[in-house]
């Protein structure tokens, strides 16, 4: 009687702590579901012991069927102790999904209410703009230079002011940012009112076009310098051969859109989503990109030059015979990129990813390849003249014709500890070309 007493304590105990657990959770709405699975599987391991206990009492009942009796129901109560403790976690799972989905459906009508509340008050604001745009006509045609006083900038600062952002609603799904589309059709309408270039600038000034959406839209050839458009949503957006330079793009979204030959000077593009964006011949001195999405982006022949490119996703990106003098790429993934003929003095290429990366002829002379991974990429006829390559993965990598600055380069890379360095030197010997301590890498015949 003592065993099953024991037996009988065990389960009650697992019972009792795994509905006050339970109860806990539901009560309080605990939103740590692996704390409470873990109380519970306290108590199953709790009652386990008293199951175990039990069964080494047994072993001193004098009855043979008691003893059998005592095991069998060891084993019943340690089943139903599992069952407990699995049900339990699965009604827990359970509430805490429905939880979740919950505070999300309340996210979501917050959103729409939100959302409907801006459409209706943007509409409302569409009579104000209407007249402002007319308002404006007519002071510019009655102009011979076609300016805006200062008094209709400053009415037209207010009107985009009352322009809020909002979620866009598409069918059942709502958007995770909150974008302008009146706001982004304002900046449409001042492009083709051709005033002069001094009263645009004042405008762009004065209003932040910040949030603002504008969908396969063309603003090419425009001024848009010093101009903020950071969290806003311009996808297939083009903006060919216009000045952006110094503008505020973080967060922007630029996907698939066409900045070719633009003026990016300054700009800073920092987070800016811009995978697939057409980015050929543009000249960003100084910009700023870090954090930016590039993947399968197009740099070819841009002028990067001192420019910012930490920390981003530029995976099949190209940056074919582009400047990239003095950049900072550190920590950035270029796997499968396309550097070749790119200038890449001074640049800061440390704890880059470059794996399967075709860097072939590219003057990377001071380059910094500091930790760089640059696994099975292609350095052919590259210049690596006092370039630096500290703890960097040179694991199958081609470099025939790559030039060097030591005679003895090898020694110099076992003392920087790269990896792949045994593989290089059954490779390749290291010969002299001129007469200016330059040397190249060739093949050894076998």
């Amino acid at each position: 009687m003592k065993g099953i007493g024991k037996l009988l304590f065990g389960l009650l105990l697992g019972i009792c702590i795994s509905v006050l657990v339970s109860y806990y959770n539901k009560t309080l709405n605990i939103s740590d579901l692996n704390f409470s699975m873990g109380l519970i599987a306290g108590a199953a391991f709790m009652s386990f012991v008293f199951v175990l206990f039990s069964f080494r009492t047994s072993k001193n009942t004098n009855s043979k069927t008691e003893a059998s009796k005592l095991r069998m129901n060891g084993i019943v109560i340690c089943f139903i102790i599992m069952t407990i403790g699995l049900l339990g976690s699965h009604l827990l799972s359970n509430s805490d999904e429905k939880t979740k989905n919950s505070i999300l459906t309340e996210e979501n009508k917050t959103k729409l209410q939100v959302a409907a509340l801006a459409i209706e008050k943007n509409k409302a604001q569409g009579f104000w703009m209407n007249n402002m745009v007319d308002q404006m006509e007519k002071e510019l045609s009655n102009t011979p230079e076609r300016t805006l006083s200062e008094e209709t900038i400053f009415k037209l600062k207010d009107l985009s002011k009352s322009l809020q952002p909002y979620y866009n609603i598409q069918s059942d799904t709502i958007s995770d940012d909150k974008f302008s589309p009146e706001k982004g059709n304002l900046l449409l309408t001042l492009k083709t009112m051709k005033m002069d270039s001094v009263s645009f600038k004042k405008v762009l000034k004065e209003i932040s076009f910040s949030q603002i959406e504008l969908l396969d839209v063309d603003l090419s050839d425009t001024n848009l310098a010093h101009t903020d458009f950071s969290n806003s949503n311009m996808p297939k957006t083009k903006l060919v051969g216009s000045n952006l330079s110094n503008s505020k793009l973080e967060k922007t979204n630029f996907t698939n859109a066409n900045l070719s030959q633009s003026n990016l000077n300054g700009a800073n593009f920092l987070n800016a989503k811009m995978n697939w964006a057409n980015l050929k011949e543009v000249k960003a001195n100084a910009g700023i990109f870090d954090g930016a999405k590039l993947s399968n982006a197009n740099f070819y022949r841009a002028d990067l030059k001192d420019a910012t490119l930490k920390w981003c996703k530029a995976t099949n990106t190209s940056f074919k015979e582009a400047i990239l003098q003095g950049a900072n790429l550190s920590t950035s993934d270029l796997s499968k990129g396309t550097l070749n003929n790119a200038n890449l003095t001074n640049c800061n290429l440390s704890f880059t990813k470059l794996i399967e990366a075709n860097i072939i002829e590219v003057d990377a002379s001071n380059a910094n390849f500091s930790h760089a991974n640059l696994e099975n990429a292609d350095l052919r006829n590259a210049h690596l003249v006092k370039a630096i390559f500290k703890k960097a993965n040179l694991k199958g990598v081609k470099l025939l014709g790559a030039k060097v600055d030591k005679i003895d380069w090898f020694k110099q890379l076992a003392d920087w500890e790269v990896e792949g360095l045994i593989e290089l030197k059954e490779k390749y010997n290291i010969v002299p070309i001129n007469q200016d301590s330059i040397y190249q890498l060739i093949k050894i015949k076998k």
